[in-house]
């Protein structure tokens, strides 16, 4: 599944290789030597085609913005600032596992020549004693060392953690506020009630996901960013639909948007049952809602 999703992604990316047919396999191989197996290093081009394949002409281009989509990968702190811990937890369990397969294999009754073709005269008892020496030597040590990594990686996450909580208070605390004052059924009919509880809150949501994708998408992890990307989708569709312009929202009260919804409502199309504005609108919440709910889960940690 994951060669599936490597392949399906770089065919996804070199439809949109621009350039002659000579340059076009260039770059190409320019693009398999970046991302190799990797699927992430891949996906990243497919999804950010501006930064690539849409300003791309030559294979020059190609290999000058693939240099630059590398450093700014290097940047994603999220994602990145606990490599090194995950590093030394992923070769402590592997010494450890060499060390414990080590030691069983040298207190067993097979012999080294019995698994080898070639017939030495070896003094399998004293090659045996030296690997348990090794061994055991080495399982303290990756033992201490997995100790280590662990503690290393919870306070990495601690130090992200905190500094996320400060650049992203004001987010957290809209999402947290709006996650309260959810509602099974949204007041559609009740407009003034429907502006204080969802319109206002998704307004100021949407200025505050364009402000984090903009300036803190080096501090959030690839799902983080993801999220708030949903979420900005959803508020800008709910802005959409109720058409009043992000710098007028401020100047508009309960009342006037009860009288702005009621006139909206009045010219919209209607069939016998639908009238096309509130339905857009009902729909706009919902998805606005299940995003929101989302969002609070996948934040809940510096949330609380």
């Amino acid at each position: 599944m994951y060669g599936l999703a490597l392949y399906s992604a770089y065919e996804l990316v070199f439809i949109r290789i621009k350039g002659n047919e000579v340059e076009r396999p260039k770059m190409k191989w320019s693009i398999i030597r970046f991302a190799g197996i990797y699927l992430y290093k891949i996906t990243t081009i497919q999804n950010k085609p501006i930064y690539t394949t849409l300003i791309s002409l030559t294979n020059e281009d190609m290999e000058n913005n693939l240099k630059k989509l590398e450093k700014r990968l290097s940047m994603q702190i999220g994602d990145n600032y606990t490599k090194r811990a995950y590093f030394y937890i992923m070769w402590s369990v592997l010494g450890l596992l060499i060390c414990v397969a080590g030691i069983i294999f040298c207190n067993t009754h097979v012999y080294i020549k019995e698994m080898i073709s070639f017939k030495l005269a070896l003094d399998i008892t004293r090659i045996k004693e030296i690997i348990t020496n090794i061994c055991s030597t080495g399982l303290v040590f990756f033992f201490c060392m997995l100790i280590y990594s662990i503690g290393l990686k919870k306070k990495k996450n601690e130090e992200i953690s905190q500094v996320k909580k400060y650049v992203l208070y004001n987010f957290l605390y809209m999402v947290n506020r709006q996650h309260s004052i959810l509602q099974e059924f949204p007041p559609i009919d009740a407009p003034k009630e429907l502006f204080l509880q969802y319109i206002v809150s998704a307004y100021e949501l949407k200025l505050e996901c364009d402000k984090n994708i903009a300036l803190f998408e080096n501090l959030l992890t690839t799902c983080e960013l993801d999220t708030i990307k949903q979420l900005q989708t959803s508020t800008y569709t709910l802005v959409c639909d109720i058409g009043i312009n992000e710098a007028e929202i401020s100047k508009y009260t309960p009342d006037s948007f009860y009288t702005y919804f009621v006139a909206k409502k009045a010219a919209a199309p209607q069939s016998e049952k639908i009238n096309v504005f509130i339905d857009d609108v009902e729909k706009g919440i919902e998805k606005y809602s299940e995003q929101i709910k989302i969002c609070f889960e996948e934040f809940n940690n510096y949330i609380k």
